[in-house]
């Protein structure tokens, strides 16, 4: 179990660089870095974090990444559902088109209420009628009984927006939104690895799942969280590193 962390050392060392060099770049704390170049992954806090951590720093040292997570892979116990979690970006799609729907449910409602709202505070048209043709006065008063039965269909149609906003209550959905400087990020999605790179200022990501959604921040003051529809309270300072997890409300 000493090659991953002998050859981690190795090519640190060919490229001149200092623990606390590859800190600063990755935002990965010291003592993971030394838990890694010494094989000692049961100090890290998860087999997702060892994996994620393995592969950022391998990036950054310019090795075959994917050559040490698979090592590591045969070496640490699978987590429950690792294996049957990874290919769940299919049912992601579903639910971008529940959101459609709702979204554009929602456009309908709006469109109707103006509508509404616009007939009923509009009385000063009728009174102009009024004056202008006198002889038209007795069909007029009886356009209140015309009115009591649209306003009852305005009023049972209310009553749709709160139905096709249901499908909003189920599944966990974070947006990450990068500000000022670019933010490393590993995301755990239903218990499976999903993402982990970094995001440049001006981008953002999208992550949906069924019941729960975990994010490791390298930079945490240079994002802004959306949870479920809500956009957060900020994370942390600029440079701090910052563990959330999302679950289904």
């Amino acid at each position: 179990m000493g090659q991953i962390g002998e050859e981690l050392r190795r090519a640190r060392e060919l490229k001149g660089l200092s623990l606390r060099d590859v800190e600063e770049a990755t935002k990965i704390r010291m003592k993971y870095l030394i838990a890694l170049e010494a094989d000692d992954f049961e100090a890290l806090p998860g087999r997702v974090y060892v994996i994620g951590f393995l592969r950022t720093y391998a990036r950054f040292l310019g090795i075959n990444d994917e050559n040490l997570v698979n090592q590591v892979k045969s070496l640490t116990p699978v987590e429950v559902h690792d294996e049957e979690l990874v290919e769940k970006p299919k049912p992601v799609k579903k639910k971008k088109k529940g959101l459609i729907f709702t979204v554009f449910g929602a456009l309908i409602f709006l469109v109707a209420l103006a509508f509404v709202f616009s007939y009923l505070t509009n009385p000063t048209q009728d009174q102009t009628g009024k004056n202008d043709v006198p002889q038209v006065q007795t069909p007029e008063t009886q356009q209140p009984e015309k009115n009591e039965p649209e306003t009852q269909e305005n009023n049972d149609y209310n009553n749709i927006p709160d139905q096709e906003n249901e499908p909003k209550i189920s599944g966990v959905s974070v947006i990450v939104n990068v500000k000022e400087a670019s933010c490393w990020l590993d995301v755990n999605i239903d218990g499976a690895d999903y993402f982990t790179g970094t995001l440049n200022a001006g981008e953002n990501r999208t992550f949906i799942g069924q019941h729960s959604i975990d994010i490791v921040y390298g930079n945490a003051g240079a994002v802004e969280v959306i949870y479920n529809g809500k956009t957060m309270e900020p994370l942390g300072s600029s440079g701090q590193r910052v563990v959330k997890e999302y679950r289904e409300e």
